[in-house]
């Protein structure tokens, strides 16, 4: 017979299962939060990958690249949810839950591998309960397999330095190979690994880092092969260089939206931001300790896509650098949990904890302020109103022409020049149905300066995409 002592788990694996099933508490947590939010309404580029992507046949959408709303990966999962589940908003959501979660799980283990087990912990929670995160993990779009295959790119560059054999190297080219088929910015990945790669290792490593590298270009390749015709066409002319507003080329008015998406007022995001510079610059120094590769792999992707964006003169969307969100939490969580000797443990101890609340703080406010239990934009409630007033009579102009042509199929009319709404407004009053005004004002100013000057406000519809209100205007 056994005695107590003979059958007493060590405290190490008792910890280890603590930490495993906290883990799992953050992973259910995360899809508690995000499971509501996965219903609301679609937005215009959620639309806009659904009718021009989501309906295509598996064949045609391996071969079609149509315009930078395909992130072609994530169109061909969409689709084949939607193959399986039917034509839903929760379907089309579905990859980009999946990655979400995913991304929780791998931000943990490269924490796991870069500043132990506790802040990974503690990253991985604010992730899980972070406003952007909640908002991309129920947006039908490519954002949080990016980020995944980001965390999973450089976790196995840092294994390769191990020299735990060919498994790193294979992981980390299909890694980068699958984020480009998402998003052409996983390009700035993989470049800043090719130079953190070749500056810092030497010898068998050096070559199987920069090995890994020219594999994932040889897979891209390949996958992108059918579509690069039609890509390379649109991203380096023509319409992919169509300009809508310099203020979307500004860094101040990324850094504006920036703050909006994480549902905090710009004065309280300037603070919180400094605040992030402060922790994040002292955990870059620290994790420079651990691998000289970090800080080039980390700060190299959004400085190269940020410099590229400037010079080719494109807009500065923050959705581009959400992959970073990853990065930055364990930065910002480095410097919390270390442990100095003498009288100032306790000290400490009490910055520590008191810096952990404001982090969870302002993760939890970003939550409330993102309104993940609103459409991201109300489509559906403003055709509800529309169609109880006077038949022919609505109109639509700008970015709220398409959905209601092609998604929430209605008869309004589909305004394209002044003359046209000039002509409908000789015979009486007409409603305009519009959303995203910039895009207006700065495609057609013409209807715009007209809606201004002769409409007001009849009725409007808020949703969780700022500046993203669906409004309908009654002009006389």
């Amino acid at each position: 017979m056994k005695t107590a002592a003979a059958i007493t788990v060590p405290e190490d694996e008792r910890l280890e299962v603590l930490r495993r099933r906290l883990l799992y508490g953050c992973l259910l947590l995360a899809l508690a939060i995000r499971l509501p939010a996965l219903h609301g309404g679609l937005w215009f580029d959620e639309i806009w990958t659904l009718v021009d992507f989501g309906r295509l046949p598996l064949g045609e959408l391996l071969t079609t690249y149509g315009s930078d709303n395909n992130h072609p990966l994530y169109s061909i999962l969409a689709r084949v949810s939607i193959l399986i589940f039917g034509e839903q908003a929760w379907s089309l959501r579905l990859p980009a839950l999946i990655f979400g979660l995913l991304s929780i799980v791998e931000l943990h283990r490269l924490g796991r591998l870069l500043l132990g087990p506790r802040r990974a912990l503690l990253a991985a929670f604010i992730l899980a309960i972070a406003g952007p995160h909640v908002w991309f993990s129920t947006n039908a779009r490519g954002y949080t397999a990016l980020l995944y295959f980001s965390l999973l790119a450089t976790r196995q560059l840092l294994l390769m330095r191990e020299d735990r054999g060919r498994g790193p190297l294979i992981k980390q080219a299909l890694a980068l190979a699958l984020g480009s088929y998402v998003h052409a910015t996983m390009v700035f990945v993989a470049l800043a690994q090719f130079v953190g790669g070749a500056l810092v290792l030497r010898g068998r490593r050096r070559r199987r880092a920069l090995g890994a590298v020219l594999l994932a270009g040889a897979v891209s390749l390949a996958l992108h092969a059918p579509i690069l015709g039609e890509m390379s066409d649109f991203l380096l002319g023509g319409e992919g260089h169509a300009k809508m507003s310099s203020v979307w080329n500004s860094p101040l008015w990324m850094l504006r939206e920036a703050a909006a998406r994480f549902g905090l007022p710009f004065p309280v995001a300037v603070i919180a931001g400094l605040s992030g510079l402060v922790l994040g610059g002292i955990g870059l120094r620290r994790l420079a300790r651990i691998d000289v590769m970090l800080p080039v792999m980390i700060l190299g992707p959004a400085l190269l896509g940020a410099v590229t964006m400037i010079a080719l003169g494109r807009h500065l969307w923050p959705r581009f650098f959400f992959f970073e969100i990853g990065f930055a939490l364990l930065l910002v969580v480095m410097p919390l949990g270390e442990r100095p000797t003498g009288s100032r443990f306790g000290l400490r101890r009490s910055v520590d904890r008191l810096l952990i609340l404001v982090l969870v703080t302002l993760a939890l406010l970003s939550l409330l302020r993102s309104q993940p239990l609103r459409p991201k934009q109300d489509f559906a409630g403003a055709a509800t109103h529309a169609d109880e007033l006077p038949a022919g009579r609505v109109a639509t102009v700008g970015l709220a022409r398409m959905p209601y042509a092609d998604y929430i199929v209605r008869p309004y009319r589909a305004i394209e020049k002044r003359a046209e709404l000039e002509a409908m407004l000789a015979e009486g009053e007409v409603f305009v149905i519009d959303t995203l005004p910039i895009f207006l004002e700065t495609r057609q100013p013409e209807i715009a300066r007209l809606v201004r000057e002769r409409g007001v406000v009849e009725m409007r519809f808020p949703g969780s995409l700022g500046g993203g209100d669906v409004v309908i205007w009654r002009l006389r």
